[in-house]
């Protein structure tokens, strides 16, 4: 008899759940399909000696597994939806005799069966799915497209293990809640609202609250827009981390209690607004809009912020993946980069002039050799430039450094840049190709003609001052976006701050021997170099900045996989954080709108009995749902928008040089798209299961079912 009724059941919620049913065959068909290019049974790395599996791997394992905690959140909202709904069906059964301990495990049964075939249906779809997303990762990687649809068994594993867990808590916990449920209270559920009208004095201090919250943001973004001119070069990581803090708990705060406030403002609109509400069925609408709103708040406000976040996934994520792809070409222009700082030396004749011939015999014990090789120096302008930790302002106060003539030309020529010209008294400078060149010129023409060295001797400015080729960004000491380029007769009277190291090598290296060649050559600089070791590491090797007198040593082989491998990760999780927030979200507002329809049903059978005609009943209903989707898609979108004028402040001049106006607008362009066919297709079908919920309103025999 239990599975002649749990079977009865289950057909019944799979016409009455067809958007959470969708929603879970697309969550779990991106799952596997994402899963799927962790498992080592899917080739996804087309070249193995460039890039490596186990970076891509572990990056795609860790992030979905965290983003799709959300699905606990879905299966949770949407069986206590179904409980408050069925709750009057569960006190019949108990009237007639059933133990509430069996009802509440039937009802388990029930709700498992339809995750488990919706999770089956998805995974059918994912295998399908992961073949696309393949193609992808091997073109990405510098393979052809060979879409192959492939079933990864361990992929398959993971996808029911975890949805089962999903199922089994949030069920074991439903479960445990209805069989401690009172009959008394499972017959007045329905009449329980998901959540609770709050007094007066509350929506105004929501409203209060709000005001407050978007005045902060506005001021610290009003702040965050003038940081930049107390620094010389780009705005500290740190700085920029907490004004973006600041403001989008601002944000989160004035959304929440916003939602509150939009409350009481439609209660003020319906309480003075008389011409308004007795127009045609205002009245009606204002009233439902009112009662929904009041209801829902934290509902509609943590849409609004999931929206937000699905938003900014899709538009951010391919605008930091072309950065980081762009920038490589202008960072790493050689095969190998070894960087060296004074940072934690305290005294300037302890600046060591470095010989990286070393370097040479390390690569040789690997079969790799050397075909062009730069020792690049750097040195201090004027002799009070050099500051040691205790005499600086802070770790950003570094100044700008000088490199001779024939460095910086060795340098252009190994990155296949034509040499330049410059006479013993000019110079010019190399800056970093993020800053605007023109407008770089021009303030260096009006404040830095001319310069005046410790030995009196006068540096007019090239003819052409400024140069900003992919030469790497070593030359530039830290915290700097730019350095003089000086003749070698004038270098050869300054003091040396640093050597860095640039070199060709005849062949790739490989990246599974670079961890080891890296090691092997801060070993034999430290064997080298055991001054700098014994008298400044102990001293500084507590500060939390601290790096080597050497660091980073980049190869060529290591940066290209980092950066290929992260720029497709970052592409394809924004997909998939975009994707998920936004369907649970407009699912999760879904079934708040079919809850609604269920208790409506009596409010529409008496306004149909009054005259008000099928067609304007359902046109009220379409503008209810209008309303309940629109607004948290227009807050999310306002909020999302913040977000990225945000972004541009700290990024924006990255977005110009790397990758245009012109492709960020597209980018934004091919998001909104993306969102508004997802947006229409759940709209839609809210709109039809909302008709066809209450289509029994206007039979003669519904008032025999109320």
């Amino acid at each position: 008899m239990y599975l002649k009724l749990i079977n009865s059941n289950f057909r019944k919620a799979v016409k009455d759940y067809q958007i959470y049913i969708i929603t879970l065959v697309i969550s779990s068909a991106l799952f596997f399909a994402f899963v799927s290019l962790s498992s080592p049974y899917n080739t996804i790395i087309a070249d193995g000696s460039r890039y490596s599996n186990e970076l891509f791997r572990e990056t795609i394992n860790l992030t979905v597994g965290l983003v799709s905690l959300i699905f606990f959140v879905l299966v949770n909202y949407v069986n206590n939806h179904m409980l408050k709904r069925r709750s009057k069906e569960f006190s019949l059964y108990m009237l007639l005799g059933m133990e509430q301990r069996k009802i509440a495990f039937s009802y388990f049964i029930e709700t498992f069966e339809i995750g488990i075939a919706a999770i089956f249906i998805g995974t059918i779809l994912g295998i399908l799915l992961s073949g696309g997303l393949t193609s992808i990762v091997l073109v990405s990687t510098g393979g052809k497209m060979d879409y192959k649809v492939g079933f990864y068994p361990d992929t398959f594993l993971k996808t029911f293990l975890f949805f089962i867990f999903v199922f089994v808590f949030t069920g074991m916990f439903n479960t445990r809640k209805l069989a401690k449920t009172k009959l008394l209270e499972l017959l007045n559920a329905e009449k329980v609202s998901e959540g609770q009208s709050q007094r007066k004095n509350i929506y105004m201090i929501g409203t209060v609250i709000s005001i407050l919250s978007f005045a902060i943001a506005a001021v610290m973004l009003k702040k965050y827009l003038s940081v930049e001119r107390d620094y010389m070069s780009n705005v500290p990581a740190a700085i920029n981390n907490r004004y973006q803090t600041v403001i989008g708990a601002t944000l989160v705060c004035g959304i929440f209690s916003g939602c509150y406030a939009a409350s009481y403002i439609i209660r003020i609109i319906r309480d003075k607004s008389t011409k308004y509400k007795y127009k045609k069925l205002n009245v009606v609408f204002i009233n439902n809009l009112y009662a929904r709103s009041t209801s829902n708040a934290k509902v509609i406000a943590s849409a609004t912020i999931a929206i937000a976040v699905s938003i900014l996934g899709f538009v951010i994520a391919p605008v930091l993946a072309d950065i980081s792809e762009e920038f490589l070409d202008y960072r790493m222009p050689y095969d190998l980069m070894i960087n060296n700082s004074y940072r934690y030396i305290d005294l300037q004749e302890d600046i060591p002039y470095i010989d990286y011939s070393f370097v040479r015999d390390i690569l040789a014990e690997y079969g790799i050799e050397e075909s062009e090789v730069c020792q690049q120096e750097s040195y201090f302008v004027w002799g009070k430039n050099f500051k040691n930790a205790d005499m600086r302002d802070s770790k950003w106060d570094m100044p700008r450094l000088a490199i001779s003539l024939s460095d910086y030309n060795q340098m252009r020529q190994m990155a296949n840049l034509p040499t330049i010209d410059l006479n013993d008294n000019e110079f010019a400078l190399q800056v970093s190709n993020e800053i605007d060149k023109v407008n770089m010129e021009a303030q260096i023409k009006s404040a830095e003609s001319e310069i005046i060295l410790d030995d009196k001797r006068k540096l007019v400015l090239s003819a052409k001052p400024v140069y900003n080729d992919a030469v790497g960004t070593f030359l530039y000491n830290f915290g700097n976006s730019s350095s003089f380029i000086f003749a070698d007769s004038v270098c050869e009277n300054l003091k040396i701050a640093n050597t860095c190291y640039y070199a060709n090598t005849s062949k790739a290296i490989p990246i599974n021997d670079c961890t080891e060649i890296e090691k092997q050559i801060k070993k034999q600089f430290r064997a080298n170099y055991p001054e700098l070791y014994d008298k400044y590491e102990t001293k500084y090797k507590t500060d939390k900045d601290y790096q080597d007198f050497i660091n980073p040593i980049r190869f060529m082989t290591q940066e290209i996989n980092s950066v290929k491998i992260n720029s497709v990760c970052i592409r394809l999780l924004g997909v998939y954080i975009g994707v998920i927030f936004f369907v649970i979200c407009l699912s999760v507002l879904a079934l708040q709108q079919l809850s609604d329809a269920e208790n409506s049903k009596k409010q529409y059978w008496v306004m149909y009995k009054l005259g008000i005609e099928e067609k304007e009943i359902y046109s009220l209903i379409k503008k209810q749902i209008s309303i309940f989707f629109s607004i948290p898609c227009v807050l999310a979108m306002i909020g999302a928008g913040i977000g990225v004028y945000v972004f541009l402040l700290r990024f924006g001049h990255k977005v110009e040089a790397y990758i245009g106006t012109e492709d960020f607008i597209l980018n934004i362009f091919l998001a909104v798209i993306m969102l508004l066919i997802i947006f229409i297709s759940y709209f839609w079908g809210t709109v039809k299961a909302y008709h066809h919920s209450i289509e029994t309103v206007f039979k003669n025999n519904f008032r025999k079912q109320i």
